[in-house]
């Protein structure tokens, strides 16, 4: 996008702390990760990373120092670059989306995606166990009331 049309939209990008490091995106590619609040987005390119975080999880929560931690993030990074994908981070006051190119809020941003799909593994998982151990209990052979009297 051309400085003049960023100008056009009130803003100047050199003076925004942002901008300045940032490459503006129109229109995400389909490989790009995009990042906002408010959750997931219904997006190839995250269906695509949410995948690959799914796939390291059990790797990342075994690796035992960081340097390892960050390993795979970097691998995690590395596999979104290589397939054309950029990571990328929605400026709602203006309605674009920003390159991000800070590596280190990358791996910020993906070790939080890492934790956020660690908690839904384990909230599916103990949702399991709580649903087969109701499933048991109505199962089980138990004395019912029925009109006042026991039935076996």
């Amino acid at each position: 996008i051309a400085l003049e049309e960023i100008r056009d939209h009130g803003t100047d990008a050199a003076t925004d702390g942002r901008s300045a490091n940032m490459e503006i995106i129109i229109h995400p590619g389909v490989h790009d990760v995009l990042f906002c609040r408010g959750g997931n987005m219904d997006h190839a390119g995250n269906n695509e990373f949410r995948s690959v975080v799914l796939s390291n999880l059990h790797a990342y929560a075994n690796s035992g120092t960081h340097e390892q931690k960050q390993e795979i993030r970097g691998e995690i990074i590395e596999w979104v670059r290589t397939r054309g994908g950029k990571f990328l981070e929605l400026d709602k006051s203006r309605g674009w989306w920003l390159e991000i190119k800070s590596e280190k809020t990358i791996q910020k941003k993906i070790a939080a995606a890492i934790y956020e799909e660690n908690r839904k593994a384990k909230a599916r998982q103990s949702q399991q166990q709580s649903n087969s151990s109701t499933v048991q209990f109505l199962t089980q052979n138990k004395r019912r009331k029925i009109g006042g009297c026991c039935h076996v």
